[in-house]
């Protein structure tokens, strides 16, 4: 066996390299051959255009102390399927195309946002949004890209502006209902007040009936916070009251009167029918000035409502005189969210990028080749060392 010296070692990578040179215009064919093959199917895939567009969220508050729109919010917006829905049926309908799966055609929409601000507390988005809409044909993208921002506009444009305004007829109804109910309180009220005089009347005359008294206080002084007291004074003698007479009965009973003692019945019948009727008159009386005391709270009360609901229709007015929409502008816009801009038609398609394809395609399948080639000469050489 012949010694070899180091500088005459045997080379493993050079008989692969002297294969692929001799291989060189093969490989480098089948190269080409793939870039021509990949450039002629690409011609007959169906071209898919980009169309980018960027719409304005509104960070201003509607409503004093309100929420302002959200970014993240109106992404979520711009992805709804009833909205992608409508804007799948126009696109139908301007092309006169059968619609599309809405599950394929939601794909086409993307949204970006850009993050201004990303601490632990809170993530601040920037207001401007990138809408970005992909599909096969210029016109058919721009169209769809018009399409998504107007519907979008004019469904949620004034999502937080709508709220408000939801919000202010719900507390214009609760303010006409309040009224009727003010309405009828006071009516009552006046109902009340308008019969006191009756009811006390009737009490007083009651009393007389049972015992007059020559000190009154004075009617108008019901609530005790004045003392006035009137002094009647009655010439010739007043007429005695039924206890009166009972208590002068019983003195001529004493004395011996033969018709005292049936005197002294009727009386006793007529003192006990009387003070029924106070005691009914006295419930009657009670009533009535609880009633007048309970309807004044419920007014009371229902003012402060009025009042807070006043305050509340004011507020979501203000909020509601910012709801602004115009389909006709050239920019669409809302009172929350409006369009930057408007899309244009592409000129240059998204994909398929056949030049780059084809280079792709003649540089795999040129490695390919060649490592086919490697492959086949390292099998040969198994099998020549198994034969041997």
């Amino acid at each position: 066996m012949p010694i070899l010296r180091r500088e005459d070692a045997p080379d493993p990578l050079a008989p692969q390299l002297l294969l692929l040179w001799h291989r060189k215009w093969m490989i480098i064919g089948i190269g080409l051959a793939a870039a021509v093959l990949t450039y002629i199917v690409l011609l007959f895939v169906s071209s898919s255009y980009t169309v980018k567009s960027e719409i304005f969220v509104n960070r201003l508050p509607a409503i004093p102390e309100g929420e302002t729109p959200n970014p993240d919010t109106v992404s979520t917006l711009l992805k709804s399927q009833s909205l992608l829905e409508n804007v799948r049926n126009d696109f139908a309908k301007k092309f006169d195309i059968h619609a599309p799966k809405i599950e394929d055609f939601v794909k086409s929409f993307k949204v970006e946002s850009t993050v201004l601000q990303d601490t632990t507390v809170r993530k601040e988005l920037s207001p401007v949004l990138e809408l970005q809409v992909e599909s096969k044909g210029a016109d058919e993208t721009r169209f769809i890209m018009e399409s998504w921002i107007r519907h979008f506009i004019a469904e949620f444009g004034n999502y937080t502006v709508d709220e408000a305004i939801v919000k202010r007829d719900a507390y214009l109804k609760e303010k006409d209902r309040l009224e009727k109910e003010m309405s009828e309180v006071s009516r009552r009220q006046a109902e009340v007040e308008a019969n006191l005089p009756y009811v006390r009347k009737i009490l007083a005359e009651k009393l007389d009936q049972l015992s007059p008294a020559r000190l009154r206080l004075n009617p108008s002084d019901r609530d005790g916070q004045q003392n006035n007291i009137q002094f009647i004074v009655q010439t010739p003698r007043y007429m005695p009251g039924l206890m009166e007479r009972q208590a002068e009965a019983q003195l001529e009973l004493r004395k011996g009167s033969t018709t005292a003692s049936a005197e002294l019945a009727a009386l006793q019948s007529a003192i006990a029918d009387t003070t029924t009727s106070v005691t009914e008159a006295q419930e009657i009386y009670a009533q009535a000035l609880f009633e007048e005391a309970q309807l004044e709270r419920q007014m009371n009360l229902l003012t402060e409502t009025r009042k807070s609901i006043n305050n509340a229709i004011t507020r979501f007015t203000v909020a509601a005189a910012v709801y602004h929409q115009d389909p006709k502008a050239a920019l669409p816009a809302g009172g929350d969210i409006r369009a930057l801009s408007m899309p244009v038609t592409p000129e240059t398609r998204s994909w398929p990028k056949r030049t780059l394809a084809a280079a792709a395609a003649a540089v795999v399948a040129s490695i390919l080749a060649a490592l086919v080639l490697l492959g086949n000469q390292y099998i040969t050489r198994l099998e020549k060392r198994d034969i041997a």
